[in-house]
């Protein structure tokens, strides 16, 4: 089985707004899981124990209850934030676990921030974009850390620039390796290029929209 964390909240995705969009939307039970899936709050009261019991991640427990996280086990081993289900290999460690539940947490509390839906230059809501993915892989790392749950899903050379660097220079590292990455080559969920041209597609197409129309002669 595998295992997926729902967490509730969609980003807004007109091409011309703070977010980079969604990706493929699933059909959801009423519990908030995947129709093939079923909650699986045993493994979510694991993944909070273990963050409990690190002072570096102790903050994490009650920002996720916070965010109304639901953890659902289910079959399909795709990992989706922000509104779609996380799914974590029930075969990967609960530290494992605790690592992506938490990289998915920082992107829901980015989602429901204020201002999220507001309309921003492409420019801007790219550089948004990349370091909210950096805030979410320093929590990530963070929490792999504390853990050591190194076994999975880590760059490695990423990995050894984040240790290295001082903590107050940890997202500037994080920053630049993404900004370095050309078109999600380095297999992390922000592809700026393609980002920044469908924002600039919506910006068009909600102009269009909005512009009045002419009368007929």
């Amino acid at each position: 089985m595998l295992a997926a964390l729902v967490v509730g909240c969609g980003r807004a995705d007109d091409g011309a707004r703070r977010s980079g969009g969604d990706r493929e939307n699933r059909q959801t039970t009423t519990d908030g899981c995947p129709d093939t899936s079923r909650p699986d709050p045993a493994r979510l009261r694991r993944v909070l124990a273990r963050l409990s019991g690190v002072a570096t991640t102790a903050s994490f427990p009650a920002r996720i209850e916070a965010a109304g996280v639901v953890l659902c086990s289910g079959p399909e081993p795709t990992e989706r934030t922000a509104g779609n289900p996380l799914v974590v290999d029930s075969l990967r460690s609960d530290e494992e676990a605790a690592a992506r539940v938490v990289h998915a947490l920082v992107h829901v509390e980015a989602a429901r921030g204020p201002g999220r839906d507001a309309p921003v230059d492409c420019a801007v809501a790219a550089t948004e974009l990349v370091a909210e993915e950096a805030r979410a892989l320093d929590a990530e790392l963070t929490v792999r850390e504390a853990l050591g749950a190194w076994r999975h899903g880590v760059d490695v050379a990423v990995r050894a620039a984040w240790a290295a660097a001082d903590p107050e220079d940890r997202l500037d590292v994080l920053v630049e390796w993404l900004e370095a990455a050309p078109d999600n080559a380095a297999g992390v969920d922000v592809d700026v290029p393609a980002f920044v041209a469908r924002c600039e597609q919506g910006r068009r197409e909600r102009a269009e929209r909005l512009e009045p129309r002419r009368p007929a002669r």
